[in-house]
């Protein structure tokens, strides 16, 4: 793999080394679990490099990594969730064998399964409903013809198939949506998508330009462009509420979208990124990294264990202090709660997570977005992080 690791971002000064001294537990953990790169569909803004697939560790180390999870959420004493995915997670022949090896376990951790629903069978979602799978989320991008443009023909109407599927059998389904400008304006399409499956819920995130979404970075949108996409998603959100003949929502609980709701004056917590603190991904190799879309590897757990670096990890430490803001944060009253909006972005554009979120439009009120470009690394040194309340 061609990702970073935290000895760079160390010698890049982007981050300094630390020790967990307060020995921090969070209140539960999450880990995502790419146990495959594989994948049958080709999306243009996949995250992935698809010319540099992780080696897949076998069934027995990916037992053993389980194993590393499961001691220490018996060990803190705090609850655990697994959200399985890749790549495609049904690629992968031993699946179910590791969900059923997993399943034995739900006194501890729940599971989910993160799926392009193209390739799931009836048997497939008998088995997750058998073992106990509490959701599935499968993406969708717009209307069929934009859908398949983006992630490969065919694949609109197997994901729908595989939405009814879940439906049928109980199971709570997820609708993802990745917005950017080339798709932001049928977001309704995806709404239409949700009220035909049933789907319990829908939720959207932004363009984040790394493996394959490096390509399309000129359709990332401009802050003007995200406020208004949250605008016309609250507007499909209210008009949903109203609907009685439709269980799904719209979740407007990601970076920024909170101050959308605050402005129709619905009160919402500040979202913060939970990369690092209640959040960890774990990659088909055994790589440890706060987040797949901040792809900075801390370490491998085949040659360190998982607490030692969760506790360690000097970035881990960095992305848990709540001591520092960006400083372009620093006159915001949301800036501590909130943190800086989407790090993952953050580290994409500027090569640093410890920034400003690029598209936050309370930061960038006076720029247009015609104005707004990706800088790619344009300063990768954290000199804009002062402490919390200060200029």
């Amino acid at each position: 793999m061609s990702f970073e690791t935290e000895a760079d971002l160390v010698r890049n000064e982007i981050i300094s080394k630390g020790i967990d001294r307060d020995i921090f537990i969070p209140e539960s953990l999450l880990l995502q679990w790419h146990i495959t790169d594989r994948c049958n569909l080709k999306c243009i803004h996949c995250y992935q490099d698809k010319n540099n697939h992780a080696v897949e560790l076998p069934l027995e180390q990916l037992k053993m990594i389980f194993g590393q999870y499961l001691d220490l959420l018996k060990k803190w004493r705090i609850k655990g969730h697994i959200n399985f995915t890749g790549g495609e997670p049904f690629i992968r022949e031993d699946f179910r064998s590791l969900l059923e090896h997993v399943s034995a376990y739900k006194k501890y951790c729940s599971y989910a399964v993160l799926s392009n629903g193209t390739i799931m069978t009836k048997d497939d979602v008998r088995f997750l409903k058998k073992t106990g799978c509490r959701y599935v989320q499968v993406s969708i991008e717009g209307g069929e013809k934009l859908h398949d443009a983006i992630r490969g023909k065919g694949s609109f109407a197997a994901a729908v198939r595989t939405l009814k599927l879940l439906g049928e059998k109980n199971i709570f389904t997820y609708i993802s949506f990745t917005a950017h400008k080339g798709n932001s304006g049928e977001f309704g399409e995806a709404v239409k998508a949700a009220k035909k499956t049933s789907a319990d819920v829908l939720w959207t995130d932004r363009l984040i330009p790394i493996g394959a979404g490096k390509n399309i970075s000129s359709l990332m949108m401009g802050p003007g462009d995200v406020k208004d996409f949250f605008e016309r998603s609250f507007r499909l959100r209210r008009k949903l509420r109203w609907n009685i003949f439709t269980g799904s929502v719209i979740s407007m609980h990601r970076a920024l979208q909170f101050i959308t709701l605050h402005e129709h004056g619905i009160k919402s917590k500040p979202y913060r990124c939970k990369a690092g603190i209640s959040l960890v991904t774990v990659l088909p190799d055994g790589s440890l990294l706060p987040c797949r879309r901040m792809p900075v590897v801390v370490g491998n757990l085949l040659d360190q264990n998982l607490e030692e670096l969760y506790r360690n990890s000097s970035l881990f430490l960095r992305l848990r202090s709540d001591e520092f803001v960006p400083g372009e944060c620093s006159d915001c009253g949301y800036g501590r709660e909130c943190g800086g909006g989407l790090k993952c972005l953050s580290y994409a554009y500027y090569g640093t997570p410890f920034r400003a979120d690029p598209q936050c439009f309370l930061l960038n009120k006076n720029q247009t977005d015609k104005e707004y470009r990706l800088y790619g690394n344009f300063n990768r040194r954290n000199k804009f992080i002062t402490p919390a309340g200060k200029n």
